[in-house]
Formats: C-alpha cells, sequence, structure tokens
C-alpha cells in the first residue's frame, strides 16, 4: 500500500521531461491462479527530483509474476549524469534483481545488485571506476551488504537500517596501500605511496554518528617530495563520536627516513585527541648518534619541540666536501628547542657541546691558505687551528624561518706541535635549506646508484 515510512520518499515539485516508455503486459488465469510478465522500456531525458537532477536515464523492467504468488522484477538502468547538492556522478549503470513471495502474510524481498559509476565527485574527492555489488533482505528493515571498488580499493560495508537505528560494518581486507595514490594525490599531490598493506575494520551507527574500530598498517613506504620514509608500522584503535575522532596511544615504528640526514630506527607514541595528532617520545639514531624528541602535533601552528641529540658524529654533522683538507672529529651532543608558528620553523637558543675529546685537521685548503696569506697578523693564529686537539666545544645555534643558520662557536684546544693552547671564537652563518636540498639530491643520486647496482647483482646472479 505504501513505501516503508524510513525511507520518506516524496516526489512533490518533481519535473520530468522527455519521458519515453514502451512495453508489453501479458495476463493468464486471471481469477484462478493468475500468472503475469511485464517488459518495457523507460527513458527520461532530464529529471529533476527532490533536488537530485538526473539526465539521460533508461531503465529495461522485466516483471514475472506465477501461480505460487512469487514475485521477480528486474531492471538494468542507464544514467548519463546525476547531480544532488555537491555531489556529481557520471556514466551510472544498475543491474537489479528483486525477488518476494506474496503468498505470506509479512513481506519479504531479496535484492541484488551491482552498480558503477565511471566517476563520483564531491568538493573535496573525486573516486573513478566505482563498483558496488549489493545484496539485501527487506523486511521490517533493510539489511544489506556492500562490496565496493573504487579506484581499485576494496571495502566491505554491511548495515541494518531501521527506523530506530542505523548499525554498520566496515571491514578493509587487507590490500596494497599504493591502491590510495589516486585518492591521497588529491589532498597530497607531492605524496606517494611505494609499498605497504592495510587492513582494519569499524564499525557503529550512522543515525548516532558514533563509531570504534582498528586499523593496521605496516611495511609502509612513501615519498613525499624528495623526502623518503621507509617501513612504518602501526596498530591504531580509536573511536568516533560526535565529530570528535579520538585514537588511544599507541607504538609506531619507522625503519629509515632520508631528508637530507638519514633517519633510523626511528619509534615513538601516536596518539589523536579530539581530530589533533600527536607523536610523543619520538627517539631514533641519526649521524652515528641518538635523538629524542619529547612532542609533535603536525597541525599544530603553535608548539615547541624539544629535541636533544647526544653521541652525535661531528664529522657527519659538519657537511663539507672530502677534497676540501678540511676534517672534524669528535661527539656532541645538544638540545634544541625547535619552535613551529605559522612564520615557519625556528630555533631558539639550542646548544651543542663536546663529549670528549675531538680533533680539527685543516690541510691544502685554498681558502684557509688565501686568509693566512692575505693578513700575516692572523697567520700564526690561524696556524694553530690546522692540527687542533678539541679539549671544549660549546655552540649556541639559532636558526630563522628563512632558512638563515647562525652558529656562535667556542673552541677550546691544544695544539702539540706548537705547544700553544688556543681559545677560538667563530661565527658561521649559512641557509640549511639550500643545504638539506643539496644534501637530498645528493641522498637521491645515491639511492639510484644503490638501486642499479642492486639490479645489475641480481642480474648476474
Amino acid at each position: 500500500d505504501s513505501l516503508p515510512a524510513f525511507l520518506d520518499f516524496q516526489a512533490d515539485g518533481a519535473l520530468v521531461e522527455g519521458i519515453g516508455a514502451k512495453g508489453e503486459l501479458d495476463i493468464d488465469e486471471l481469477f484462478t491462479s493468475p500468472t503475469a510478465k511485464l517488459n518495457t522500456n523507460i527513458s527520461v531525458k532530464n529529471a529533476l527530483i527532490s533536488g537530485a537532477q538526473i539526465a539521460d536515464f533508461s531503465s529495461a523492467i522485466n516483471a514475472e509474476y506465477n501461480a505460487q504468488q512469487h514475485l521477480v522484477v528486474k531492471a538494468n538502468s542507464k544514467v548519463k549524469s546525476l547531480t544532488y547538492d555537491d555531489i556529481n556522478a557520471a556514466k551510472i549503470s544498475n543491474e537489479l534483481t528483486l525477488s518476494t513471495d506474496l503468498s505470506v502474510g509479512e513481506l519479504f524481498a531479496d535484492i541484488d545488485a551491482k552498480t558503477t559509476a565511471a566517476k563520483l565527485s564531491t568538493a573535496e574527492l573525486t573516486l573513478n571506476k566505482l563498483s558496488v555489488v549489493s545484496k539485501a533482505l527487506q523486511s521490517r528493515a533493510l539489511q544489506a551488504t556492500h562490496h565496493v571498488f573504487a579506484d581499485g580499493f576494496e571495502a566491505l560495508v554491511s548495515h541494518h537500517m531501521s527506523e530506530v537505528a542505523h548499525p554498520f560494518e566496515l571491514v578493509i581486507p587487507e590490500q596494497a596501500v599504493s591502491k590510495l595514490n589516486p585518492i591521497i594525490a588529491q589532498f597530497e599531490p607531492l605524496a606517494t605511496v611505494t609499498d605497504g598493506v592495510v587492513s582494519g575494520i569499524i564499525k557503529g551507527d550512522v543515525n548516532l554518528q558514533q563509531a570504534q574500530g582498528r586499523v593496521q598498517i605496516s611495511k609502509f613506504s612513501a615519498l613525499y617530495n624528495d623526502y623518503l620514509a621507509n617501513d612504518f608500522a602501526v596498530n591504531l584503535n580509536g573511536t568516533f563520536n560526535s565529530g570528535q575522532l579520538n585514537i588511544a596511544a599507541t607504538k609506531f615504528t619507522l625503519n629509515e627516513l632520508r631528508a637530507g640526514a638519514v633517519v633510523k630506527n626511528i619509534q615513538g607514541q601516536l596518539q589523536v585527541t579530539a581530530n589533533q595528532p600527536c607523536a610523543a617520545n619520538l627517539t631514533g639514531q641519526v649521524m652515528g648518534g641518538a635523538f629524542v624528541v619529547n612532542k609533535y602535533c603536525p597541525l599544530s601552528d603553535n608548539q615547541t619541540a624539544t629535541v636533544k641529540f647526544e653521541n652525535i658524529d661531528a664529522s657527519k654533522l659538519v657537511t663539507l666536501d672530502a677534497e676540501s683538507g678540511i676534517s672534524l672529529s669528535g661527539r656532541l651532543a645538544g638540545t634544541l628547542p625547535v619552535v613551529i608558528s605559522k612564520q615557519g620553523i625556528e630555533v631558539k637558543q639550542g646548544q651543542l657541546v663536546n663529549q670528549g675529546d675531538g680533533k680539527l685537521l685543516i690541510t691544502n685548503n685554498a681558502g684557509f691558505d688565501a686568509v693566512k696569506a692575505q693578513q700575516q697578523e692572523l697567520s700564526t693564529t690561524l696556524s694553530l687551528l690546522e692540527n687542533l686537539d678539541i679539549k671544549k666545544l660549546r655552540s649556541s645555534v639559532n636558526l630563522k624561518p628563512d632558512g638563515w643558520l647562525h652558529l656562535g662557536v667556542n673552541l677550546e684546544g691544544y695544539n702539540e706541535a706548537q705547544q700553544q693552547a688556543v681559545n677560538f671564537n667563530y661565527n658561521h652563518e649559512e641557509n640549511v635549506f639550500t643545504l638539506l636540498r643539496a644534501l637530498r639530491l645528493s641522498d637521491e643520486i645515491t639511492q639510484k646508484v644503490e638501486k642499479e647496482y642492486a639490479k645489475k647483482g641480481s642480474n648476474d646472479g
């Protein structure tokens, strides 16, 4: 007699143009055990129904009702385009089969459907090659399962829709994260996933806007511009309620991060509180030593992350041309307060100090020799630095948002050959953003060479 109340279908104000219909209806044994067959084709050029704009709709419908009061309806439909609010879909096709037994008191209907769309777009996201295979049972409520594919990514959705509740379950079977690249590129064009697998399960209620679940990511590797992350893993357990996402603190690991300097064996605690993600107690290895970061929140515009280093190899920290004739050895420790704001990244009043003795050697450096030749009065003093045993090194570190780094260096040491103590103060400035870009380029070349040698080795094997 009527559609179920919770579907709330209204056609008031509908505008339909270019309607076409043709078909045939056969009815036998009308007054005893009637059977019927209906074949029809319906087409609509344009339609505006409840705010939805539909262009070039066509449907072929076949229905059969037998003497046992079984009704089977099959419909194959196509739509050139559909627009509703900010949702646009193109080249939609749908195959629907509905079967029901009208002889019983309560109406049950089995529904099988397959829907495809070449493109589905919103203001934030575009999905291509969308396919949804559905199986449903309609009784007092609708129970349905949908096998969804979008850009090759797969998910399984089950839900139970009634007047009072709409529980659902989303299952993400284990699959390659790289399938998400077409979606990721819409939000971060410079990001590319190269490896990794993802799986998960999420349960909740659509009406209540609540959900809870877990997502597992392992062996994840990605490129962002010329940054490279290798082998990231995490198991996330979270809840969503009243528009707020919360994820309990959980350990993550990252085997390698290449961003000029190569950082290895990174681990820490990842947590999301009211949609705010943060990483805490980050530890790892860099430049032959170790570091720890107290806390970093990627979406926060104003924060200070304290980075502490220890046992850093001075020869790797001071990046010099191998042919420059200048070498520095020893170990360093330090603290860098990294201030992150809308203006960029700053280091304010950072400090570096030596751990144990070090060594400074200067041999055949053209620039250094030129300064000695031009400023004879400094020649003797500068020569003390050519072979210096470092007893104490202190450096202030300040970095501006534009990349300019200022180091105030104080060296205390001893030149054994000249039996002379040295107290040397030096101020140094350079743009480290330019330096890091050069380092990343060098790192990229190194990777390509390593990859080519790996291929050559496997081919020879």
